[in-house]
């Protein structure tokens, strides 16, 4: 015969719980270089970058960015905004300096990367 186990709680109240504090986003420099690359985008590619780079400024390691180290550019680091186009940055203190933003294959040619 089983022993009666008296039911665990599962340590949920039914009050609403904060949320955790907000991270301080980070401040987000474009280049010259990046903002003509950005206005030849499409317009459905240039929202995909804004809501990318939103990801950026709260959290650059966003498992959707798959974020990337550049090896010929030294602190440099690789995002992906889409299937085909990759964002290029790098950190400098609190501030993400988005440098440039093309198509995979091409960035991937001038710049090789690893994980």
């Amino acid at each position: 015969m089983k022993k009666h186990r008296p039911s665990r709680s599962t340590g949920r109240s039914d009050k609403a719980h904060p949320d955790p504090p907000a991270k301080r986003p980070r401040q987000i420099i474009h280049t010259q270089t990046f903002r003509r690359a950005l206005q030849q985008l499409a317009p459905d590619v240039q929202r995909s970058v804004q809501h990318k780079i939103a990801y950026l400024a709260i959290d650059p390691r966003h498992p959707s960015l798959h974020v990337q180290r550049v090896r010929a550019r030294p602190g440099t680091w690789m995002c992906s905004v889409s299937r085909t186009y990759r964002l290029l940055y790098h950190h400098v203190g609190h501030r993400l300096i988005l440098q440039e933003i093309g198509r995979y294959p091409l960035l991937a040619r001038s710049y090789r990367t690893r994980s």
